[in-house]
């Protein structure tokens, strides 16, 4: 890739106004990443960093300098030791040579290549290193209708029970259900992940469910009934059979999908102050307490827990929302206590925090593949420090370690 000044500061306004496309995004870390092997890129983004400091960020201070100086730095040590190449993909490991962060008014903005430039929907064991947390991995419980529970996990494969006249099998690394059912009551089933752990199943009509951490999934082992059913809770992605005389419905409490053949993602976890649904093709008819919204692919409907209330954004950060099943963490202006939820969830940790928290926000993609060490490393290059004990992760205030 050429360099081209230009083009480079279109893109720097747009990452710094959060405006950027996905490809924009890459686009732009291309550029950025050849400062190791093109001297001419360090002044252009110095000086965008400091029109952006006295312009209307004038608030950021000196970190942001530092923060730069050191990105600068860690490049070409990484390309010295490794022998980097600018325009490839890095992994969790090589992070700090392809990491930009600018400090803007109380809070910091960081973007992340994903590993190897691919996205990853499978979790992989990971041997811990010392001091460190290994990111989550395939697994999951299954719990059958007389409520005997059968662990599942990567090494697992073949038949796991037989209900109802369904055969209940582990293969290719997801629980599939198969056969005729037999007649009378329906009989169900509950997929359950645990923090750490993410799981796909395909149901008896064909659609497909990936569950993420700390979630799970409650439905039959057979769809009898004029309506394919289920229950949900946490997050998780659905590719619907396509079914026109059987809507499938989604259910979340006193709140409601119905769809006939689409894919989507649900967001619902109890611990948040919404509850999420990102639609991706086909329609869905979300429904609350307070009303109902039909969407179209690329909506999002925002559903407040407390309230019930309602409310479709037209244009929604569709990438941010199925990121986690393309093995990447997405943030977009989080708060800390947003970015440590997702860490909780993944790498099953107890959070804490010491003083004040944090102002900073974080807006990029970090690999899910990255230990919690190496996911830390990368947050403390803001204004933030953690201290990591076992599996206790204290988030410090101010500049502490």
């Amino acid at each position: 890739m050429s360099f081209n000044p230009s083009r480079l500061h279109v893109l720097f306004e747009k990452y710094k106004n959060n405006t950027c496309s996905r490809a924009e995004l890459q686009e732009f870390w291309q550029l950025a990443a050849e400062l190791s092997d093109n001297d001419q890129l360090e002044g252009p983004l110095q000086q965008m960093w400091e029109e952006a400091r006295s312009g209307s960020h004038a608030a950021a201070d000196a970190d942001g300098t530092r923060v730069l100086n050191r990105v600068f730095q860690k490049a070409r040590e990484e390309k010295d030791k490794s022998g980097y190449q600018p325009r490839r993909w890095l992994t969790a490991a090589a992070a700090a040579a392809a990491i930009l962060i600018i400090l803007f008014a109380g809070g910091s903005v960081l973007f992340f290549f994903g590993e190897n430039g691919q996205k990853k929907a499978t979790a992989k064991a990971v041997r811990p290193l010392t001091n460190d947390v290994p990111p989550g991995v395939t697994g999951a419980t299954l719990t059958l209708a007389n409520g005997q529970k059968i662990r599942l996990d990567s090494t697992g494969a073949g038949a796991v029970s037989k209900q109802a006249g369904m055969d209940v099998r582990f293969s290719n690394h997801a629980l599939q259900y198969e056969g005729t059912a037999n007649e009378g009551a329906a009989v169900y089933n509950t997929l359950s992940t645990g923090r750490g752990q993410q799981f796909p199943v395909q149901l008896s009509d064909g659609s497909k469910v990936l569950l993420d951490a700390g979630s799970s999934l409650h439905y039959p082992v057979a769809f009898t009934s004029g309506e394919r059913k289920v229950e949900v809770s946490g997050q998780a992605w659905f590719e619907v059979a396509k079914d026109a005389a059987r809507p499938f419905i989604v259910q979340k409490g006193d709140k409601q999908l119905q769809v006939l053949g689409t894919q989507f993602n649900v967001h619902a976890y109890d611990d948040e102050e919404e509850l999420t649904v990102t639609l991706t093709e086909g329609s869905v008819r979300v429904q609350s307490s307070k009303g109902s919204a039909v969407l179209t692919p690329g909506q999002q409907a925002v559903i407040v827990n407390s309230t019930g209330s309602l409310k479709t954004i037209e244009e929604a950060a569709v990438d941010q929302a199925i990121a986690w099943k393309q093995g990447l963490f997405s943030f977009q202006g989080s708060a800390i206590e947003q970015v440590m939820r997702e860490v909780t969830r993944w790498y099953d940790v107890e959070v804490s925090y010491q003083g004040t928290k944090p102002a900073d926000t974080f807006t990029g993609e970090i690999s899910r593949q990255a230990s919690l060490r190496e996911l830390l490393s990368i947050l403390e290059m803001s204004r933030v420090h953690f201290k990591l004990e076992d599996r206790k992760l204290t988030v410090l205030n101010g500049q502490g370690k």
